[in-house]
């Protein structure tokens, strides 16, 4: 039963995996399913105008996998990062291990609880709310036929953020459960 309990890195992979491909799907099906609609309803739009679509309207493609590939790059290598970061497994193996809780010294004290691990709890919450958000801002647009390069510029931003309050407030609530308890920092 004790295996069962104990992260492996099997589910870390499948899970990590799992939790990125959002990224790089919601492209491909953007520019599979939705780009070519798009792209048919604005010529319907100029031939209501009388504006015959040319050959240089159909060339210029705004959904080209080149202005995409730094955008999703970055949103999948954050969303990865700081999922990596608040994984047991990588807990507790101490992959990160003095990256940030240890630079910061936020925590001050020592306390009954190894650091990384405190840390990682808020960096998961602040994970977690940035990978809801992603989900949200990428179907959003997805379905109102404008998941542009910008969308995965924002869920990196987003990442990036939640990272900066998880370190900044993560210290901040852990003072606060310590002057609680009667210790002094």
């Amino acid at each position: 039963m004790e295996a069962i309990r104990e992260p492996t890195l099997a589910a870390f992979v499948f899970q990590a995996v799992l939790l990125v491909l959002h990224i790089p799907v919601s492209y491909l099906a953007y520019r599979w399913a939705r780009a070519p609609m798009k792209r048919q309803r604005n010529q319907q739009d100029l031939a209501q105008l009388g504006i015959v679509a040319s050959a240089a309207l159909d060339e210029d493609d705004p959904h080209q996998f080149k202005n995409y590939f730094w955008p999703l790059l970055g949103a999948s290598a954050l969303t990865l990062g700081l999922y990596t970061m608040t994984h047991p497994y990588s807990i507790q193996h101490g992959w990160w291990a003095g990256f940030l809780e240890e630079v910061t010294n936020i925590f001050g004290a020592d306390v009954a609880f190894p650091r990384d691990i405190l840390f990682g709890r808020f960096l998961f919450y602040g994970w977690l709310g940035a990978i809801v958000y992603s989900f949200h801002l990428t179907f959003r647009h997805f379905l109102t036929y404008d998941l542009t390069p910008s969308v995965y510029v924002f869920t990196s931003n987003r990442f990036l953020l939640a990272l900066a309050l998880a370190v900044g407030g993560g210290g901040h609530e852990l003072r606060h459960v310590l002057d609680r308890d009667g210790d002094e920092f």
